[in-house]
């Protein structure tokens, strides 16, 4: 099993007459692990010419659509990173790993995803997952240099605003996730610089000679 976390040893459990008791949100997250470690045993899955001639058009039309979406992201202009211009959901994940804290499989990606592209080394992403209760060091990595492209090519773009909320890992956003001009983690990020590059500007020109 994947649970490695000291709440998840056998000394630690609730024993009776050979049987392990656990409590429904115990329960639930080992059957998400279980169902997680059958679902990566059995990928990839073979793939014959004929369904990939079939799927080819559409299959083209959605990477042209994709790189059009990530052009519209690009991992430019953001600056030093820094927690302060976070929107409150990469907020929250950023303390749900740092608590060590179970995270939800759509959080892990769109938080690696989101820190990948505002510039945090790949490492230290790595690194952030450590006190995960389920932490192995060698699926951390390998999942996250997959997201991030090191080494892979490929490099995903974080999720949007309204795939955060369908996936349930939007949280307590605030005045500037309301407004109209938010739609996406890094369109927050973006303009939370925007605006402290923008203070730090007016400051200096106010400062006298």
């Amino acid at each position: 099993s994947g649970l490695r976390g000291p709440e998840w040893k056998l000394v630690n459990q609730d024993m009776r007459r050979g049987f392990v008791l656990l409590e429904k949100n115990k329960f639930v997250r080992v059957l998400e692990q279980a169902l997680d470690e059958r679902i990566e045993d059995e990928l990839p899955l073979p793939v014959n010419d004929e369904l990939l001639e079939a799927v080819r058009s559409d299959l083209e039309e959605v990477i042209v659509a994709l790189e059009a979406y990530k052009e519209k992201y690009r991992d430019e202009g953001f600056g030093t990173v820094s927690i302060i211009k976070f929107p409150p959901c990469m907020k929250k994940l950023v303390a749900t790993a740092q608590a060590g804290q179970n995270m939800p499989h759509a959080g892990r990606f769109a938080l690696a995803s989101f820190l990948s592209f505002i510039g945090m080394p790949v490492d230290d992403i790595i690194k952030l997952f450590c006190s995960s209760p389920d932490f192995d060091q060698s699926k951390t990595a390998y999942q996250v240099r997959h997201i991030t492209g090191d080494g892979y090519g490929k490099k995903y773009t974080p999720p949007e605003c309204a795939t955060m909320r369908t996936n349930g890992v939007c949280f307590e956003p605030d005045e500037l996730c309301n407004g109209r001009r938010v739609n996406h983690p890094l369109t927050y990020y973006r303009i939370r610089s925007y605006d402290r590059n923008r203070d730090k500007k007016a400051d200096k020109t106010t400062k006298p000679s």
